[in-house]
């Protein structure tokens, strides 16, 4: 007997505005925005912007306005003193949600205040008024964010998703105190200056202000390919450790090889493992600081002024290790000669759990794509000046962010895409996780129930 396939479509309802000061003021953010750089079409797999302007269509920003909406029940405001909701339970799967989509996905039972939610929306608004859609999805992930105090968090030990699922942690937010700086709260909580910066768009790294809320960018897509040993995603600046027999993953950020002198591509294994090394400088790095009028040493001793830090794992592709540090700022930056710069906490903590013999994949993943509830989202970070997609146009990003995506044989042919959602992330570079599509749920029809 014939089958007919239905996929039914997903909508939103339009919310009452007046009975949410959030939402109207979310709203009127949206209109205060006369302009929208936006193709015309925007159901073309791939289509670059064509620079028309338009205005933004309203059914848009009442769309995501409305995912902006903090939980039902639940206080506003932030935990005073020492963080005590950093590890939060998630709502169990089937669990009734609202009539929109957050595009982020959280589901901790703690929301910020509306007035966080306001601020944030508004700094990413200004940054970029063409990313009004990124903006309000931005901001719908932060009325499901925990809300931190300022103090150190613990280490990013974070369970592993479900089989098939490929997205760890949660976005959280802090509020700065007047002496923080990004590079003080990235040491804290185990992140690295640029992803602050990507993640807070208008807001002085050096000088945040007391009070301030800041995103803590700590909800990741796994790299793709196999979780094992050591994955370093250089496009991210982050580490990923998956220690054998347990269902969790370990994540550092990173310093990387600067410009001209790049961090490898590549397979590779830990060899031999130091504490308190020595550093010999190569000659072409002796030459170059040379040139500088900062002559080095033949050696350096171990101490507080090595720049190899407490420890160090060499690594079989020659002259390359990962190490600490002797200097707190440049984690999570290009700063290295090629080798991979860790908080001197975060190398020591790996040293106890590695050994020789641990395998190292290391990969330049820009563009990662992840599912999650049968939801699929997309994290996108500012391709590596020298790296493969260095000379990527906008154009040139969509079709690779596209052929990525079609790799991915479950997904494929079985999505809902929101194409507007795909380049403004792409176009944003913030690293944070957000959906853009939709698994369809596919509903066999018999002929006489057709009629």
């Amino acid at each position: 007997m014939a089958a007919a396939t239905v996929a039914p479509s997903i909508g939103a309802s339009d919310v009452a505005l007046s009975q949410d000061p959030l939402r109207l003021s979310t709203h009127r953010a949206g209109r205060t925005v006369r302009h929208v750089r936006l193709p015309r079409e925007s159901t073309a797999p791939g289509a670059a912007a064509t620079g028309t302007e338009r205005k933004c269509r309203p059914h848009v920003v009442r769309r995501l306005a409305a995912g902006s909406a903090p939980l039902a029940g639940t206080r506003a405001g932030h935990a005073e003193g020492p963080s005590v909701v950093s590890q939060l339970p998630s709502a169990a799967r089937g669990a009734p949600q609202g009539p929109s989509v957050c595009h982020c996905g959280l589901v901790a039972h703690v929301s910020v205040g509306s007035s966080t939610i306001a601020s944030i929306l508004l700094l990413w608004i200004l940054k970029d008024s063409s990313m009004v859609s990124r903006a309000f999805a931005v901001a719908s992930c932060l009325s499901f964010a925990a809300l931190l105090s300022a103090g150190p968090s613990a280490a990013l030990e974070l369970p592993l998703p479900p089989e098939g699922e490929d997205i760890v942690g949660q976005i959280q937010v802090i509020k700065a105190k007047y002496e923080d700086t990004f590079a003080a709260i990235g040491e804290a909580h185990d992140l690295g200056y640029l992803e602050l910066v990507a993640a807070n768009p208008g807001v002085d790294p050096w000088l945040p202000g007391e009070g301030t809320d800041i995103i803590l960018p700590t909800r990741f897509i796994l790299p793709p390919g196999p979780r094992e040993g050591i994955v370093i995603n250089i496009a991210e600046y982050r580490m990923y450790y998956y220690p054998e027999g347990k269902n969790v993953v370990h994540t550092f950020p990173l310093g990387i090889g600067r410009e001209g002198w790049g961090s490898p591509v590549g397979t590779a294994r830990i060899t031999a493992m130091t504490s308190n090394p020595a550093w010999y400088p190569p000659k072409s790095i002796r030459e170059e600081h040379a040139a500088d009028g900062d002559p080095l040493p033949t050696v350096v001793p171990p101490g507080p002024d090595n720049p190899l830090g407490p420890y160090k794992m060499s690594l079989s592709l020659p002259g390359y290790l990962i190490h600490g540090s002797n200097k707190k700022f440049g984690i999570g930056m290009r700063v290295s000669h090629g080798c991979f710069r860790m908080l001197n906490h975060n190398v020591l903590e790996l040293a106890k759990m590695v050994k020789v013999g641990t395998p190292v994949r290391i990969v330049d993943e820009p563009y990662k794509f992840g599912v999650s509830e049968g939801k699929v989202y997309l994290e996108a970070h500012a391709p590596l000046e020298d790296g493969d997609q260095k000379t990527l146009t906008l154009m040139d990003k969509h079709a690779v962010v596209i052929n990525t995506l079609l790799k991915r044989d479950e997904a494929a042919g079985k999505l809902h895409l929101d194409w507007e959602m795909v380049r403004e992330i792409i176009a944003g570079e913030d690293g944070l996780p957000i959906q853009i599509a939709e698994q369809r749920t596919e509903v066999a029809v018999h002929e006489e129930q057709l009629f």
